[in-house]
């Protein structure tokens, strides 16, 4: 989005619901075939849409007959396998193909679902003012570990921090709450942001989205502004007295939306949507700047009338790993065995290469690139390492570990190119 103006233009437009589309979700783990998408609506069903070979976006699935009122959040688990939807019949049913749900204990509207980065724990909240977080049992059976109580009015939405274990609530009471597991399963709140002791928000807070690191958060509320958190502290492990960490306000952004803005997303490329009741969408980015002290955002486009009424959600679409196998397959021509993905604090992907024509020093150069380039393309920190190669023999076996902070990638699959 350098180098000229921005613009946003309507690529496809997907209808079949027949009542308000309230949320959607991107599957983070479709496989080869393609972005998968799945949207929840008033009309008590949920449709999984998919991109057909000629580009035209189609509904492969319809979710129905298991809620009775609006589906008002879906979420899928990191591997994306399951996808989990959460309704105002006051349940959360958890879909596969094979089909099956579960009953939620809340008493009343569930308003949002969201998987942990492991996908071992899952949380829901609801009308009744509380969160509760489940855990993911063998053959997909859920237990209630814990349920949260402090929020004095509806919860309106619930988010896993993308690299720690801490749960993020936003309320109709104007405060957002981060809760963490005291290390005996006890879960409790570390801090609430308010506008008494925060620069929080002043009204009903709707929504929030990490950035791709996890160290930002932005919020959005009634009160007609986004605000951008500083979330670098780790509150997993919190402490007391003089060392004790917290997240921090670093800036408002506001006169943008002239009403409610009901959703924001960060996206892997540090760019933040929002969609908000006058019908209209903004994009804003961070200026890069080492003249200020806090780091400001400018908005570089906003899209009025994007839809014909309230914009309920935005989601990026996410960015996937065949930026590095085109990478890999440019340098290294076509003997590319595949990419091996698995859980670790975080992310470690090997990709595993038969490069048996390529010198020690060959190698170097080649993979530096390569490096060079998914830094610059992905903002991630990369460890090279190597196996069976010295400067005396041709690389048999070539391991490039990447260690990185991203929601949309928590799964082990292997996609051979």
């Amino acid at each position: 989005m350098d180098g000229g103006a921005a613009e946003l233009r309507e690529a496809h437009r997907l209808t079949g619901h027949a009542d308000r589309v309230w949320a959607l979700a991107w599957n983070p783990a479709p496989g080869r075939s393609g972005p998968v998408l799945a949207s929840c609506s008033g009309d008590k069903t949920v449709r999984i849409w998919k991109r057909a070979p000629d580009g035209a976006w189609q509904c492969s699935d319809v979710l129905e007959d298991t809620h009775n009122r609006t589906v008002r959040s879906c979420a899928w688990s990191p591997n994306g396998k399951l996808l989990a939807t959460a309704s105002f019949d006051a349940t959360t049913a958890v879909w596969e193909y094979k089909g099956g749900d579960f009953e939620c204990g809340h008493e009343n509207e569930v308003k949002s679902v969201s998987w942990s980065p492991s996908g071992s724990l899952l949380a829901t909240c609801s009308r009744d003012k509380t969160v509760w977080i489940w855990e993911v049992l063998p053959g997909n059976e859920f237990e209630c570990a814990s349920v949260l109580t402090g929020h004095t009015q509806d919860v309106k939405m619930v988010q896993w921090h993308p690299i720690l274990d801490i749960l993020v609530s936003v309320s109709y009471d104007n405060s957002i709450r981060v809760w963490a597991d005291d290390g005996d399963d006890e879960w409790h709140c570390v801090q609430t942001l308010t506008a008494a002791n925060n620069c929080g928000h002043s009204s009903t807070v709707w929504a929030l989205s990490f950035n791709f690191q996890g160290d930002r958060m932005v919020t959005c509320s009634d009160d007609q502004t986004l605000k951008i958190w500083d979330t670098s502290a780790d509150l997993s492990q919190p402490k007391t007295g003089e060392g004790q960490e917290s997240w921090q306000h670093l800036s408002t952004l506001t006169g943008y939306h002239g009403r409610t803005i009901f959703s924001a997303h960060w996206s892997s490329e540090d760019i933040i949507a929002s969609g908000g009741g006058n019908d209209a969408i903004c994009i804003f980015t961070e200026e890069k700047s080492t003249m200020v002290e806090r780091p400001p955002y400018r908005l570089i486009l906003k899209k009025e009338k994007a839809h014909v009424m309230d914009i309920n959600c935005v989601r990026w679409c996410p960015q996937f790993w065949i930026e590095i196998l085109i990478f890999s397959y440019k340098f290294l021509g076509p003997k590319v065995i595949g990419i091996r993905k698995r859980r670790w604090r975080g992310e470690i992907v090997g990709i595993e290469r038969e490069c048996t024509g390529l010198s020690f020093v060959q190698f170097t150069v080649v993979y530096q690139e390569i490096i060079e380039q998914i830094r610059h393309h992905l903002g991630i920190s990369v460890l090279l390492s190597s196996a069976h190669c010295s400067p005396y023999l041709y690389i048999k076996r070539v391991f490039v570990m990447v260690f990185y902070q991203i929601y949309h990638a928590k799964y082990e699959q292997c996609h051979p190119l």
